[in-house]
């Protein structure tokens, strides 16, 4: 993989800080150029990309939110970890939830009513 894939796909969000560091030392770098490639991506990894939204919007925007949901569905190994996507999972569950009747109490915390 060349560093211009590799740069390019941390900057999507497609691979994440650890495996990229990861793969750029297996390529045999000098320290000297890890540290500037590693520079130029934490410059750069701030740059575009797409902005995260609530469970609460996603709730309420339903052709986004089926948008990203198929999105998300088509591309799972990238897509899986991506904010957006659990957002968007989980407004789809409450929202699917909510139609059934089963409304979570406000203020209602499972894992803190398990022990």
């Amino acid at each position: 993989m060349t560093i211009g894939i590799l740069l390019s796909r941390a900057f999507n969000g497609t691979i994440g800080a650890r495996r990229f560091l990861k793969r750029l030392i297996n390529m045999g770098l000098t320290l000297r150029q890890l540290a500037s490639i590693t520079a130029v991506a934490a410059i750069l990894g701030g740059c575009g990309g797409e902005t995260t939204q609530t469970v609460e919007w996603y709730k309420t925007h339903d052709a986004e939110r089926q948008e990203k949901l198929a999105e998300c569905k088509n591309n799972p190994g990238e897509m899986r970890s991506q904010p957006n996507c659990i957002n968007a999972k989980q407004a789809q569950k409450e929202v699917q939830n909510a139609r059934r009747g089963f409304i979570q109490p406000p203020g209602f915390n499972p894992k803190k009513n398990e022990g």
